[in-house]
């Protein structure tokens, strides 16, 4: 069997002298970093929590104030008898026969202009 030789209690010896220096100078200040980190994540999560909170209760009251509002509305809506509906059958369409053409946008854009300058030169 070999004895303990010269290079391994160097070894040790600089694997001691390393291991204190890392702990001291690498490992103690990212532990206190991480450590500051983990509660700055704690009182942001906390702040979001009580923010969704907030915000979850104002759409709660916006919501019922809306329902009043329109329960309030609906109270005031007036009784328009049946035959009184003359136009339910007619819908809001927009037909190709219904636009003007390119000349009578051209005539109205005319008239227009001619009107503006005699307004202007009126004022004059």
């Amino acid at each position: 069997m070999q004895g303990i030789n010269a290079t391994l209690i160097v070894q040790a010896i600089n694997f001691g002298i390393s291991y204190l220096i890392l702990r001291y100078l690498v490992f103690a200040p990212g532990v206190t970093l991480v450590l500051e980190e983990r509660g700055l994540e704690a009182r942001l999560n906390d702040q979001v929590s009580r923010a969704t909170d907030h915000v979850n209760k104002e759409q709660t009251r916006l919501a019922a104030e809306w329902a009043a509002e329109q329960k309030k509305l609906t109270s005031h809506m007036p009784v328009v008898p049946e035959e009184l509906f003359v136009l339910r059958h007619i819908k809001p369409e927009v037909s190709a026969e219904a636009l003007p053409s390119d000349h009578d946008i051209a005539e109205t854009k005319k008239v227009l202009v001619q009107s503006f300058v005699y307004s202007v030169e009126a004022k004059q």
